[in-house]
């Protein structure tokens, strides 16, 4: 693994972290999630910052790993909070999520 994907992997761990942490702090509830600014505002930066990471991972690392995780995935998940600009959440996509 280069130094380069290994920095971001190190920081996209502290940011998966901190998602862990915000849903030990505020449960597992989707309705919670979807009505609380807090929580949602929470993982969805976690999220953009961890979808913007991935985004400069080497493509050989990304293929080594493609079968362990869904890059493409969690960059769409990214582009969502990014781009989407406090849009509603109708779906709880987030629990059906494998990340």
């Amino acid at each position: 693994m280069k130094s380069s994907d290994s920095q971001r992997i190190w920081y996209m761990k502290g940011y998966a972290e901190g998602i862990a942490n915000a849903i030990v702090r505020f449960g597992k509830d989707f309705e919670i999630f979807s009505s609380d600014s807090d929580y949602y505002d929470s993982v969805s930066m976690k999220l953009m910052q961890i979808g913007e990471l991935c985004g400069g991972l080497t493509p050989e690392f990304k293929e080594e790993t493609k079968n362990k995780l869904p890059w493409g995935a969690i960059r769409g998940m990214r582009n969502f909070f990014a781009h989407n600009y406090d849009a509603p959440v109708k779906t709880p996509f987030l629990a059906k999520s494998r990340f």
